[in-house]
């Protein structure tokens, strides 16, 4: 097999996405099973399901009929004029006629080329009413013989011209259904998303797939109580995700580009929120606490304890009246070493 002949495979139950002016083809709907197998416009198409194509009609039958099939079919096509020459030119066990403007002549071994009539435009030596002694038809048979092919040169005409509107028919809904492929892609990238922090669950607009950190901070004021923290995404639940460690756990996170803005949501999923505080402002935080209570009253007069805010001590406040900050109390507690 040649270099410029190819045979690829294509599925059955779809169209193939080709049309074809004689043998040719002349145009590769984009998207479809042709394009991805590397079929190109120029190209001659030899044979579907081994069977040989000469015609835009026999194509366009053939693809038909693989269409209707439950298994994948084999098409092969070359970009070789002189291999194409040779399929149209068939060798059959017959004699070759060769007409010319005074007599004919048979020759057994020279292949017949089928768009030579076998009948000779001139009289004939021997009787017209019957056939010579090599078989062929006379003038008058003949005559029948032109006038059926004729008719049936009509009827094919037709059924070509069937089949073309066949193909362009696939050939839209084909396109269709990339339309609605692509519309569903964009739907799925636009919409509302759950977004879930400790015991908050809101709902955020996710736009070509992506929200920002920013956004997220809008409503959750994660830097309020952690200034400088870095906010991320995960699908996974925190007691899966802080199971995970290193390389293993980050790779969890969802792709930002640039930092700061989340890519690849899907619509009317649920993300869970991370919070990681800035290190630095970390260790001034639990420098602060410290000397705040240093110097702190934790008893009252006869030597109990006096109940207070226990948020700052990584213990989120069980009573409302007593805690300094009642809705933020477990970003708080967490701050300050809550693993909960």
């Amino acid at each position: 097999m040649s270099k410029s002949h190819t045979v690829v495979v294509v599925d059955a139950g779809i169209a193939v996405g080709i049309k074809c002016k004689g043998q040719e083809i002349v145009e590769v709907v984009k998207g479809s099973q042709a394009e991805k197998k590397g079929i190109q416009t120029g190209q001659l198409v030899l044979r579907i399901s081994g069977k040989e194509t000469r015609t835009s009609r026999e194509i366009s039958l053939a693809l038909a009929a693989g269409r209707k099939g439950s298994i994948p079919y084999p098409i092969e096509v070359t970009s070789d004029a002189k291999e194409a020459s040779s399929v149209k030119t068939k060798t059959k066990t017959g004699h070759h006629v060769t007409t010319t403007a005074s007599s004919t002549h048979s020759t057994a071994s020279t292949p017949k080329v089928e768009s030579v009539s076998i009948l000779s435009s001139q009289p004939r030596a021997e009787d017209d009413s019957k056939k010579n002694e090599n078989g062929e038809l006379t003038k008058m048979e003949g005559s029948d013989e032109a006038a059926k092919r004729a008719k049936q040169g009509g009827g094919s005409k037709k059924q070509e011209e069937e089949a073309l509107k066949r193909m362009e028919e696939e050939a839209r809904q084909l396109a269709e259904e990339e339309a609605a492929k692509k519309e569903e892609e964009r739907k799925a990238k636009n919409g509302k998303v759950v977004l879930k922090y400790n015991m908050y669950a809101e709902e955020f607009d996710i736009v070509d797939g992506s929200i920002t950190a920013e956004t997220i901070d809008n409503e959750y004021a994660l830097s309020f109580v952690m200034p400088n923290c870095r906010i991320f995404l995960s699908m996974l639940e925190p007691k899966v995700l802080n199971a995970k460690s290193g390389p293993e756990k980050y790779a969890c996170f969802m792709n930002e580009e640039p930092q700061g803005t989340f890519r690849g949501m899907v619509a009317s999923e649920e993300y869970f929120v991370y919070a990681q505080q800035d290190s630095e402002q970390e260790r001034k935080d639990q420098e602060e606490a410290r000397k705040r209570f240093a110097n702190a009253k934790l008893e009252d007069e006869n030597g109990e304890r006096q109940e207070g805010c226990s948020c700052v001590e990584g213990n989120p406040c069980v009573n409302e009246y007593v805690c300094k900050n009642w809705h933020s109390r477990f970003a708080i507690a967490k701050k300050h070493g809550w693993t909960g």
